[in-house]
Order: C-alpha cells, then sequence, then structure tokens
C-alpha cells in the first residue's frame, strides 16, 4: 500500500487468531483517498501497533471494536516527527482505554430501557441506532447544585455538534464527512435547509440527488450521530439572498421575513412539502433529528415582532414535536427570542455576556453556542487567507468543557459554493462576494478538511471523554 499523503488513523483493536488488526483510516490530499478499513497481521498480541508494511487489505468497512487507539502516519518520502505527533503517542497508554465511542456493547444496550446496565456510561456518547426504547427527547433539566444541563431520555447529555451543509457536499463525499466528524468525537450533526436550492422556481420542489435531505440524516443516523436541522426559512449561511428564493423579489411590495401574506404563503406552501419530509427522521418517531431552529438570527433583523411567532407555529402544526431553538449573535437574543424556543447564541469566544445574557432571558436553562466560529469565509478580493489562530479555539473549547458548556463547530467541514449559490456582503460601500470554497474551518486551504482541525479535536475530546468517563459521571 503506498502512502503519499498523511494520515491519521483510528485504530480499533480485536486481537483475536490469527492476530488481525481492523482500523480505520482517514487520509488527507486527494479526493480517492476515502475512510477505509484494511486488515495487517501481526506476530503476537503484543507487538504493537503495525508497520506501514503490513498493510495487506483496503476495504470500506466499519469494524466493531473494544479499543481505540491513535496512531500518527507520515509519508515514507517525508518522514518526520513533530513535538504534537510525539506527545500524541506519548498519551496513548493512558487514553487509550477510554477512548471507545461507548463503553456499553452494542447488544446490550439496545436491550434496555432507560437506565443502561452500567452506571458510569455518558450518554453524551449513545448513538440512534443503540437507543431503541425511548421516552423524552432533547430537554434541559438541572443537578442537586443547580448547575443546568441538556438531558436526553432522562439522562445528562451534551451536544458536542460540527456543521457540515448536504448541499456544499457532493453526495458521494457525505459518508466520508460524517464518519470523520463522528471519529473526531462529535455526537451531533447540524445543517441548513436551503429553500432556494429545494424551490428554485415557484412550485417546483427538488429533494432528490444531492438535495435529498432524508437520505443524508438516515446516514447520519447509520454512522451513529444526532442530527439538528435548521430549516430557516431564511438560513443565512453566506449563501444567496440567505436562502430565501429569489422569485420572491418579483413581488416588491411583499416585505420579506415578515408576516406580510405574500411571503407567509410562499413560506407555507414551502413548509407543506418540507416538514412531511422531516416529521418521520424526529427522534420521538425513531429518528435521529432531536431538534429544530425556529428562523436564523432573526434578532439582527426584527423587523415583525409577530414573525417569530408565526415561523414557530408553523412548524408545531405541521408536526414537529422535538426542541425548538432560536440562534442569534451575542446582545440580539432578546430581539430574536420567541416563547416556546430555547435560546441559543452564535460566537466566536465565550465572556461573561455570554451566561448572564441567556440567564436573562430564559434563568436557569444550559447553553448551546449554535455557531461556535473556528473559522471564517474568505472573499474574493481579500488581501489573504483568513486563519482562525488554534490556540485560540483550543482555549475557547476547554472553557466549554470546563464550564459544561454544549456547542456546534462552524463550519466541521465547509464544502463548496456550486454555481452561483454563493452569498455577498455589502461592507463601506464594497460588495464582496464569499468565494467558491466555503471556508469557516481550520485551514481551508489544506485538501479536504484541514489536518490541523481534524487532530485538534480527536485530541481534545478524547481526553475530555476519558476525564469524564474516570469521574463517574
Amino acid at each position: 500500500m503506498h502512502l503519499s499523503y498523511s494520515a491519521l488513523i483510528g485504530l480499533r483493536a480485536n486481537l483475536r487468531p490469527p492476530h488481525h488488526v481492523e482500523f480505520l483510516s482517514a487520509t488527507f490530499g486527494a479526493p480517492e483517498r476515502r475512510w477505509s478499513s484494511a486488515t495487517c497481521s501481526l506476530q503476537s498480541q503484543h507487538d504493537g501497533l503495525p508497520a506501514l508494511s503490513q498493510v495487506t487489505d483496503c476495504r470500506l468497512s466499519i469494524c466493531q471494536a473494544e479499543t481505540f487507539l491513535v496512531l500518527v502516519c507520515v509519508s515514507p518520502h517525508s518522514l518526520h516527527f513533530s513535538w504534537s505527533r510525539i506527545l500524541a503517542i506519548f498519551f496513548l497508554p493512558f487514553i487509550s482505554s477510554g477512548l471507545a465511542f461507548h463503553s456499553t456493547p452494542r447488544e446490550n444496550l439496545s436491550s434496555q430501557t432507560a437506565q443502561p446496565q452500567d452506571a458510569r456510561y455518558n450518554w453524551s456518547y449513545v448513538t440512534p441506532l443503540e437507543l431503541k426504547n425511548r421516552s423524552v427527547g432533547l430537554g434541559t433539566g438541572s443537578t442537586v447544585t443547580g448547575h443546568a444541563h441538556f438531558t436526553l431520555n432522562g439522562h445528562k447529555f451534551r451536544i458536542f455538534g460540527g456543521s457540515i451543509h448536504y448541499f456544499r457536499v457532493p453526495r458521494e463525499y457525505w459518508r466520508d464527512r460524517l464518519l470523520k466528524l463522528k471519529a473526531c468525537g462529535f455526537n451531533t450533526v447540524t445543517t441548513y435547509i436551503p429553500w432556494n436550492l429545494h424551490e428554485p422556481k415557484r412550485g417546483e420542489f427538488d429533494f432528490s440527488g444531492n438535495l435529498d435531505l432524508k437520505a443524508f440524516v438516515r446516514m447520519a443516523e447509520v454512522i451513529g450521530l444526532w442530527v439538528i436541522l435548521r430549516p430557516g426559512p431564511y438560513i443565512c449561511g453566506e449563501i444567496d439572498l440567505g436562502g430565501l428564493p429569489s422569485w420572491l423579489l418579483q413581488d416588491r411590495k411583499s416585505r420579506l421575513r415578515t408576516t406580510d401574506k405574500g411571503f407567509t404563503e410562499a413560506v407555507d406552501r414551502y413548509f407543506d412539502q418540507l416538514v412531511p419530509r422531516m416529521t418521520p427522521l424526529q427522534y420521538h418517531q425513531g429518528g435521529p433529528v432531536i431538534a429544530f431552529q425556529v428562523e436564523n438570527e432573526y434578532g439582527a433583523y426584527n423587523k415583525d415582532k409577530h414573525y417569530m411567532s408565526y415561523i414557530l407555529e408553523a412548524l408545531l402544526k405541521r408536526g414537529i414535536v422535538e426542541l425548538l431553538l432560536t440562534s442569534d449573535f451575542l446582545g440580539h437574543s432578546t430581539k430574536g427570542y420567541v416563547k416556546g424556543a430555547l435560546a441559543t447564541v452564535n460566537i466566536r469566544k465565550p465572556g461573561r455576556k455570554l451566561s448572564k445574557e441567556l440567564s436573562q432571558l430564559q434563568g436557569n436553562k444550559p447553553i448551546l453556542v449554535m455557531e461556535l466560529w473556528i473559522g471564517w469565509y474568505d472573499y474574493w478580493g481579500a488581501e489573504k487567507h483568513f486563519v482562525r489562530n488554534t490556540r485560540d479555539v483550543e482555549h475557547t473549547v476547554s472553557e466549554f468543557i470546563q464550564y459544561n458548556i454544549s456547542f456546534n463547530a462552524y463550519m466541521f467541514h465547509g464544502g463548496t459554493n456550486f454555481g452561483f449559490i454563493n452569498g455577498a456582503v455589502y461592507d463601506s460601500d464594497i460588495h464582496k462576494s464569499v468565494v467558491t470554497s466555503y471556508g469557516k474551518c481550520f485551514h481551508t486551504s489544506t485538501a479536504l478538511l484541514g489536518l490541523q482541525c481534524y487532530y485538534f479535536f480527536f485530541f481534545y475530546f478524547f481526553i475530555f471523554y476519558f476525564f469524564d468517563r474516570q469521574s463517574g459521571q
């Protein structure tokens, strides 16, 4: 097997005669290199990790495992070791025992009711297909000391989300990107739903091919991810007109994102097509969708005080029963909030204003950062590519973990603005159009996902998970 690209390999060892090891590998730098499993022969159970020359076969699969190790492979043509790689290998003996995604075997968990056999089981890593008996969905609760937290099926739950927009990633690569998200320790994928792509012409709807929302959600479910959907109708997302169809502009008297009759009639027709496709995917119907977002960042627009209530009711009356969320910039939460939904925020780094603003708005509720900006988009004409400082993100994530704050990394994988779907901003009398590659993640110039982003989340989430298990939570 010729390895000409650096790779991160998650090795799941299940040693049995004749001492074979199955592992997952994620390679970077070439679109044709996919997640794959390889079978490696070892001389004994104690020989350690296989040499690259021992790889004998590659095929697509996901293996069952009881141990999870991390191996950093480098090109045989450019062999070098960095301190980060040396430290990663050094820490493996200490953390490998706690790095399996879930400590309870699938066959045991699927037959359980509400309480796992192991009281120390971390419910943040239960997966959709494992949780057969469901009573209550995503909710909120608090400890005896008054610390708020999310709950799933009545048990403490943390949301570790990452955004992947199905409409910005070729369908052939959905599985690859979702597997990478799961392998990095995330338990949830979030995505916007673009109205302008699903209804490009008035009354003509498209949910096929690369726009097959149901297929994307079901694939996430099989991989072991929960899903949060953000159906808008306005989504921003640096997409043309914020995801609103351009044909809405044919009526010059219509007021977008208000309860104006022309706009609400168009929204109702769209939701009549969209929501029936989402309802079977809900948690209470055995699906992976645990929450829905009402509109997007409306506090920064705030043109109609009745509008958010209209959107919330439009979802409820069509059968949405899961937790509803709003999402706003810090400082705009009050203007974008609607009764019946949980307020979340979009920020780059935490601060005192975060908890203060949300507690004043909704009392003792758990905090969810719906968009943790781990990067930013580039626009045509910019002097340089925008890159977020990695240490800043490390510090932010460590604070979130310390203070039990759930979050969603925006974006985990940006993808591509196909055709002319890219949006633009008008800043200082200058029209700034977003480039073809939708960045908003670490080092988007790195092929595919970005090695630095991938390696960071591998290390941080698994270290956290190890100590969380040791604490007996």
